[in-house]
């Protein structure tokens, strides 16, 4: 999950790998506590998740939101499937 998140995400480049591994598994330990785990949830969560810890917003701050989440939502589709 994190190599893809990695090639679909040339943002995170700078960030080492031991961080992006502990949000991509905050993320899915969010998921989890969730009643509702459909893909759009799941992609929404994963963009909070990188957007607020790993990124200080800077998603939010470009105004990227929607695109960002559909971002995360293709590569879940692609690897849940």
């Amino acid at each position: 999950m994190t190599k893809s998140i990695r090639e679909h995400f040339p943002e995170l480049a700078k960030v080492p790998d031991a961080q992006l591994i502990y949000s991509t598994w905050r993320s899915f330990k969010r998921i989890d506590q969730t009643n509702d785990s459909d893909y759009q949830t799941m992609a929404d969560v994963f963009f909070h998740e990188f957007d607020r810890h790993l990124l200080d917003y800077q998603f939010s701050k470009a105004g990227e939101d929607e695109q960002v989440r559909q971002r995360f939502f293709a590569i879940l589709t692609e690897l849940l499937q």
